[in-house]
């Protein structure tokens, strides 16, 4: 992305799970980026990013949400 690391803030994460998981299960995480917006007069770039976690059946065990901040 060619962002400097002192710019980006976790801004937060939450899961949602589906089903459990056990020592030795393989699982398999997909992410994308789902929302880009900006507040304060573009000072605050906000990059929503989805996860999804299947096991090797792949079955949807989990998903993710993660927020991330990019100051100009």
């Amino acid at each position: 992305l060619g962002i400097k690391s002192y710019k980006i803030l976790h801004a937060g994460q939450h899961y949602k799970y589906h089903m459990q998981t056990y020592a030795g299960d393989t699982v398999i995480m997909e992410s994308q980026i789902t929302d880009i917006y900006n507040k304060k007069k573009k000072a605050l770039q906000f990059i929503e990013i989805t996860s999804l976690f299947k096991n090797k059946k792949n079955i949807l065990v989990a998903e993710s949400t993660s927020i991330l901040v990019i100051r100009s």
